[in-house]
């Protein structure tokens, strides 16, 4: 895991988690990292940078998120939630999803929790998703959409929306605590591989071209949550893989290595990071990067 220091746009720590991190996120004043090879998940203390693992997630680690006072992490078709106070699991919603969550996010107004993963009944070239939602009442996730397309689907949450996306351009807006759908556009030829909400306005990170072209490219995409209206798109290297929003600032990490920083409306340099970058997170006035070791 590498701190990034904005400021000086230079990595000044890099702490060790467990084996293959992967997502990541912030809450309780802590740094929480999800370890998909060995099924935990690290808990780093930014002041000091000490560590703690939890362990015993019986279905595996893929998306966490921090939300509703306790982080939340998807395993295969699992749900745990962990209180930040004991960092014990104290609850497990087992099927929460058929196979393979894609994604996982909580909404920070409402404490809604949501999930996505793919539908691989269908048998066709590129599966549609299911977009579930946690139903307070039953403990149960409740499936909210079925659409959608190919091969990723991810998830954004805050002020009172869940936004879902793919790598075929879809993005689909929802009523956080009612699972209404709110707007649905298609933004061709995008392939969406992460996204945040920060500060009225959902970044998206995209590659651009025809999926099955691969055409390189990668764009952080800002569309105001007020409005649903697209602003310009901004050119952040080839590969984002995930976004962080740091005060006005916008960072994006590079699956291919480094973090791409979009400060004051510029574009700068990649800052080097230890290894291929996956996720990135905002906490205590630095930047958290995930790091795919060889």
């Amino acid at each position: 895991m590498d701190e990034i220091d904005p400021a000086t746009g230079k990595v000044i720590a890099s702490v060790r988690t467990g084996q293959g991190p992967g997502s990541v996120a912030f809450g309780e004043g802590s740094i929480w990292v999800g370890n998909v090879d060995d099924g935990t998940v690290t808990r780093i203390d930014p002041a000091t940078r000490r560590t703690v693992t939890i362990p015993g997630i019986p279905d595996g680690v893929g998306s966490i998120a921090f939300g509703d006072g306790a982080l939340w992490v998807a395993g295969n078709t699992d749900v745990v939630k962990i209180d930040p106070a004991t960092n014990a699991i104290v609850k497990t919603i087992s099927r929460a999803a058929e196979f393979g969550i894609s994604d996982l996010a909580v909404d920070d107004q409402t404490g809604a929790v949501w999930l996505t993963f793919p539908d691989y009944h269908t048998n066709k070239f590129g599966n549609p998703f299911f977009v579930s939602r946690l139903d307070a009442a039953s403990g149960t996730f409740v499936k909210a959409y079925h659409g959608g397309c190919c091969f990723s689907g991810i998830l954004a949450a805050g002020g009172g929306s869940v936004w879902f996306g793919d790598d075929a351009g879809n993005l689909v807006r929802f009523n956080a605590s009612t699972g209404a759908q709110e707007r649905s556009q298609t933004y061709s030829e995008k392939q969406f591989a992460g996204m945040t909400v920060s500060g009225g306005t959902l970044w998206l990170a995209s590659v651009s071209g025809d999926p099955l072209a691969q055409k390189a490219g990668g764009e952080l995409i800002p569309i105001s949550v007020a409005t649903n209206r697209r602003g310009p798109s901004v050119p952040v290297g080839g590969a984002p893989a995930g976004i962080a929003v740091l005060g006005a600032n916008v960072y994006v990490s590079e699956s291919g290595g480094g973090v791409v920083p979009y400060v004051s409306g510029i574009v700068g340099a990649s800052i080097p990071t230890g290894g291929p970058a996956a996720g990135i997170v905002a906490g205590e006035g630095y930047l958290w990067v995930s790091i795919n070791q060889p």
